[in-house]
């Protein structure tokens, strides 16, 4: 496994973060050289443009809400006790993901604006921020989550939520699935990859995966003595050891792939 250091390096062309966000940040891009030919040919960049800039905008705006933040502080004090952090966030109504933008999941699909097809599934969904900007391009949408807050958010958002044994076995086939950032959250991350495999559409059917590299798995877990970080099983840290073994996973990006 390559380091994170020889994968990303600071372009030729550097977007920098506009004078809104006190030009903080940079814009990195993946090293292509370093990937295998195969991932080559199908990676793809994306760039800081209008969806990305407003989710940075509307963080940095937030994190300067001085009494806000001190309110989370506290109550995040007093319910890290019982409850997890991702169940901490779904109560405060924070910690949303940002994977993609609404033009950056179009071209990563290759689909246009007004591109629609039957069903959805968001494994590990959270508050479903990621999910909206899915949405737009499908009929029914599915979401899966083990936080009682984050299935609240997820019904607020009027999705329908199944449960983690359920999305299984409803009868009927997914044309997108998403796992975006839970293959290193859950004890059976090779498991689950074949459960989806075995509910996506055959023909047009797509997965897209968001991970996070190097792989270090971990399960949240809530128990009588408070919330915890359990130890992953022995499936788990079989996928962990394959891919530092495998050269084709040498960098940190989300791909969709056709399995058909």
């Amino acid at each position: 496994m390559l380091p994170r250091s020889t994968l990303q390096h600071p372009p030729e062309q550097v977007a920098l973060v506009p004078q809104s966000t006190g030009g903080r940040g940079e814009w990195y891009v993946c090293n292509r050289e370093k990937l295998c030919e195969s991932l080559q040919a199908v990676f793809v960049q994306s760039h800081l443009d209008q969806g990305t800039q407003i989710f940075l905008n509307n963080s940095i705006e937030k994190s300067g809400w001085l009494f806000i933040q001190l309110y989370h502080s506290f109550v995040s004090s007093v319910f890290s006790l019982f409850m997890s952090r991702t169940s901490i966030n779904g109560l405060l109504g924070r910690g949303s993901m940002f994977v993609f933008s609404p033009d950056q999941f179009q071209r990563l699909l290759k689909i246009n604006p007004d591109w629609k097809t039957h069903r959805l599934l968001d494994l590990g969904a959270g508050d479903g921020e990621v999910t909206k900007i899915m949405s737009p391009h499908f009929e029914e949408i599915y979401a899966t989550e083990l936080s009682e807050t984050m299935i609240w958010q997820l019904q607020k958002k009027k999705y329908r939520v199944l449960g983690i044994n359920e999305w299984q076995n409803t009868g009927f086939q997914y044309d997108v699935i998403s796992c975006l950032n839970l293959l290193d959250r859950c004890d059976q991350p090779l498991t689950l990859l074949k459960d989806i495999r075995s509910v996506l559409e055959p023909t047009r059917g797509r997965v897209i995966l968001a991970l996070v590299l190097p792989f270090h798995p971990y399960v949240e877990n809530v128990g009588l003595m408070g919330p915890s970080l359990a130890q992953p099983d022995a499936e788990a840290l079989g996928a962990a050891s394959r891919l530092q073994d495998d050269s084709r996973h040498t960098a940190r990006m989300s791909n969709a792939t056709n399995t058909g």
